[in-house]
C-alpha cells in the first residue's frame, strides 16, 4: 500500500523524501496544506522545515484500503492545483 501511496504522491507532484520500501512516505507539504488535510486525516508532523513547510509521516497500516489511499490521493491533488 504504501508503494501505491508514494507512487500517487510522485505521479501528483509532491516532495517526497526519504525514499523506502517500508510502510512510511515521507513528504514535505505547506502548512496551510496540512492544516487542510488534517481535518478529515491522521498526519504526522515529523520534521519543521521553514516557517512555511513541514516533512509529515504517513503510514501504510495492514487495515489500509484502497478506498483510503485513493480520497487521500485526491486530496492531495486538489490542493496541489490550487
Amino acid at each position: 500500500m504504501a508503494g501505491r501511496l508514494r507512487q500517487g504522491l510522485a505521479d501528483a507532484g509532491a516532495e517526497l523524501v526519504h525514499d523506502s520500501d517500508a510502510n512510511h512516505v515521507f513528504m514535505v507539504m505547506e502548512n496551510k496544506d496540512i492544516e487542510e488535510l488534517e481535518k478529515d486525516y491522521e498526519l504526522d508532523r515529523w520534521e519543521k522545515i521553514s516557517d512555511d513547510t513541514t516533512k509529515i509521516r504517513l503510514v501504510c497500516g495492514w487495515s489500509t484500503k484502497n478506498e483510503d489511499i485513493d480520497g487521500f490521493l485526491h486530496a492531495v491533488d486538489v490542493l496541489m492545483k490550487r
